[in-house]
């Protein structure tokens, strides 16, 4: 390849070719690789470390009381734990933790709760043991993993919120209401046009889907 190169420059006259190696030299000839990611591309979670900083959120579904932790990753969600609050005790003073994950080679791993520090931290261990809900853990484990493979999280409430079946104080409902609360404000929401005034512009703000157009707002 690179002697017909030197053929042709010889053809056309030319005084002098220079080749280099891609990537060899930072901006000649480098090989543009930014449409390397069209298409649908499967992607890998990103590595969690061993320390995750988690906000506590308490919450009420069907009359029970709940303990939603939402474990962040450079401030963004990336894994959640929830369970009933009479399964912990968890002095209500406490609004923010770290999940230290410890894992095991042939069953799973265990997670722990740490709270404060020095003389007044508090310890939980084996929280997925502790909250023991079978019924909802699956559905934990799949939102986490959603999370952790980079979805948005505006798009794992939207999609948590289609189901029409269930109620206002349903296990998804409640947990999508926790989760709104790390939308960022004015993103745009999914949906296309205002169902108060029909104009396009919805956007987040306050964890609710507003109409910029004529102030309309759904925060369920």
């Amino acid at each position: 390849m690179v002697g017909e190169l030197y053929k042709e420059g010889w053809k056309r006259g030319l005084k002098g070719i220079t080749v280099y190696v891609d990537g060899s030299r930072t901006g000649v000839l480098v090989t543009d690789t930014s449409k390397e990611e069209e298409g649908f591309v499967q992607r890998d979670a990103a590595p969690r470390p061993e320390l995750v900083e988690c906000e506590i959120h308490r919450t009420t579904i069907k009359g029970e009381k709940w303990v939603v932790l939402i474990g962040l990753v450079e401030g963004k969600p990336y894994e959640l734990f929830a369970g009933l609050s009479s399964k912990i005790t968890l002095p209500n003073k406490y609004t923010h933790g770290t999940i230290v994950k410890h894992p095991r080679k042939t069953t799973r791993s265990i997670y722990d709760l740490v709270l404060g520090e020095g003389d007044d931290q508090l310890v939980i261990s084996d929280i997925i043991n502790i909250f023991d809900n079978p019924n909802n853990a699956i559905f934990t484990r799949m939102i986490s993993l959603s999370l952790r493979h980079g979805a948005n999280v505006k798009f794992v409430v939207e999609q948590m919120q289609k189901d029409q079946d269930t109620d206002f104080t349903s296990f998804n409902k409640v947990l999508s209401r926790v989760l709104k609360k790390y939308i960022s404000d004015g993103e745009r929401a999914s949906d296309k046009t205002c169902p108060s005034c029909e104009a396009e512009g919805l956007i987040y703000q306050d964890g609710c889907v507003t109409c910029t157009q004529c102030g309309y707002a759904k925060c369920g």
